[in-house]
């Protein structure tokens, strides 16, 4: 990502801001158009020798230049918990961990982030019902697989909540990584990819989305940067609209 790309998301950002001095975009009377400091690329270094991951370029840059959460889609990014940030009870846990004295069912957390982003049985466009046979016919072991089970959201991190439970998750690993998914199982949604012409429901005024197994195939997730950006462009659009 080159820097005048990072320059323009910021002047579109301040744009938004000064925008909606009332607060009229969803989430914004969260999030309140705040700005947490960028972190360094030793934090970030850190971070991924911790979890033993790398973080994909567009949203390692947004860190660095940018901000680490609050202004974003939904109620805000989240911001990337450094060890800096960890609360005493948590830094216990990690010492435990790094000296293997964690035991095994905390232990497992640890290790989320690095493991592969399920590319199969991706996309899970299925309610809980489809799932649970699809599952089934593949013989996907139950407590594994479940359709609440981690294991479906391993290698990926939440960076926002859109409410009502639907939250947007980063893959960091596999076939997958850098770009967004949207994980709405609390609704009996499935997990399926945010790409452009469903991002339309997340990020507009009246948005309607359609079945996302009726996604064109040629249609791909967003990354980060551009899901992003999508939303600083619609939410501009719908003052602008208003005004």
């Amino acid at each position: 990502m080159n820097n005048s790309r990072l320059e323009q998301l910021k002047q579109k950002l301040h744009h938004l801001a000064q925008l909606d001095k009332t607060q009229q975009i969803y989430g914004s009377e969260i999030h309140q158009y705040k700005i947490y400091p960028c972190l360094s690329s030793s934090n970030i270094e850190n971070f991924e020798s911790q979890y033993r991951v790398s973080l994909p370029e567009d949203y390692r840059q947004f860190l660095l230049n940018i901000a680490n959460g609050g202004v974003g889609p939904g109620y805000g990014l989240f911001q990337l918990k450094t060890e800096a940030q960890l609360d005493e009870p948590t830094r216990v846990l990690l010492n435990q961990y790094e000296s293997q004295m964690l035991p095994e069912r905390l232990a497992q957390n640890y290790n989320h982030y690095c493991q592969p982003f399920p590319s199969e049985p991706f996309p899970l466009y299925q309610s809980l019902q489809e799932w649970e046979k699809l599952r089934q016919d593949l013989n996907l072991d139950r407590d594994k697989w479940g359709y609440f089970s981690q294991k479906l959201t391993e290698g990926a991190i939440e960076i926002c909540a859109y409410g009502c439970g639907i939250t947007a998750i980063l893959a960091l690993t596999g076939d997958y990584q850098g770009t967004i998914w949207i994980d709405d199982r609390a609704n009996d949604g499935g997990i399926y990819p945010c790409t452009l012409a469903n991002c339309a429901y997340f990020h507009s005024e009246d948005g309607e989305m359609d079945d996302p197994e009726d996604t064109p195939e040629e249609e791909h997730p967003l990354t980060f940067f551009d899901w992003y950006e999508d939303w600083i462009d619609r939410s501009t659009q719908i003052l602008l609209n208003n005004s």
